[in-house]
């Protein structure tokens, strides 16, 4: 694959479909519905791991303070702590609403999922 900005959600079902991650089977889901939508940070390259994993770590605060519906963030906060890529590209995918989506952490090579996450319910008032 060139860029994720051509990224079909096909493509990124296979490279989803060789991930053990905890997230994997709901950015699958999304990946079915009919309405679904795939960005990336492709165009602008990708993102610093250091950067994303201060905001996730803030994120993943958040969500067990406030119980948050989003599966796997604990997981990518270890995945960013324990990665070898400085730099990966970022595949969001959103489904019908806004309370379903999902972000997978891809390498800069895009041959791998290094974490993902997904919001499994409707946000839940704080």
């Amino acid at each position: 694959m060139d860029d994720t900005a051509a990224m079909t959600p096909e493509q990124l079902r296979t490279l989803l479909s060789a991930a053990k991650l905890e997230a994997v089977p709901d950015l699958l889901s999304l990946l079915d519905e009919p309405q679904v939508s795939l960005s990336s940070d492709a165009e602008q390259d990708s993102s610093s791991t250091a950067t994303l994993l201060t905001i996730y770590r803030r994120r993943a605060e958040h969500v067990r303070r406030t119980n948050q519906p989003i599966r796997g963030i604990g997981e990518t906060v270890e995945k960013l702590e324990t990665t070898k890529h400085q730099r990966l590209v970022l595949a969001v995918v959103n489904g019908a609403g806004e309370s379903r989506w999902g972000v997978a952490f891809l390498s800069p090579d895009l041959s791998e999922v290094v974490a993902a996450v997904a919001r499994v319910g409707p946000h839940r008032e704080s």
